[in-house]
């Protein structure tokens, strides 16, 4: 499928939110012997902010989210991710932003699934990421106590961490999917 870096995601050739939560689940749902409905959501990064936004604003389409060093706050447009995102996808408008940014979906979401995020220790990146800003959302809301927040000492943003972790996110998403 074709992807326009440079597209706006809410209107142009390719809408990133729409092909997550509803085209490829019709398509896993239509071809593959899997349960319909029954669905969990996990990314990284980038993807990691995609997971948790998509949960956030459908949290009855998810049984559970998990993350991996996600992109917390892109509206902020206070670091070299965000800046990036606010000048390439949404015209520097933070106001635009928000609609794509977990942090503050989860703040005014009324309910989340259950979830699980880890951020490493070492993350090269973590000063972008802005952990702290979901971290306060997740308490502010009483979020957190059904997504847990978890601290990996020693990893940094790449592999490793991913794949050490990994594991342990697809049983916590296998437990909650046969609930």
């Amino acid at each position: 499928m074709y992807c326009d870096a440079t597209a706006e995601p809410w209107n142009k050739n390719f809408n990133m939110y729409t092909y997550i939560s509803k085209e490829l689940p019709e398509v896993v749902e239509k071809y593959f012997h899997v349960a319909k409905g029954v669905r969990s959501i996990t990314g990284h990064s980038m993807g990691g902010n995609g997971s948790l936004l998509i949960a956030a604003r459908n949290p009855d389409l998810y049984k559970s989210v998990s993350a991996f060093a996600p992109i917390c706050s892109q509206s902020t447009g206070k670091n070299g991710f965000t800046n990036n995102a606010m000048k390439a996808y949404f015209s520097n408008n933070p106001e635009q932003a928000k609609l794509f940014d977990c942090t503050e979906q989860i703040k005014s979401a009324t309910k989340v699934p259950v979830g699980l995020v880890d951020f490493a220790t070492h993350d090269e990146y973590q000063i972008d990421l802005m952990p702290e800003l979901l971290i306060q959302a997740l308490g502010e809301t009483g979020h957190n106590k059904n997504i847990k927040v978890r601290w990996q000492e020693g990893y940094d943003h790449g592999f490793y961490f991913l794949s050490t972790f990994y594991e342990e996110h697809v049983a916590f998403h296998a437990h909650h999917l046969y609930k």
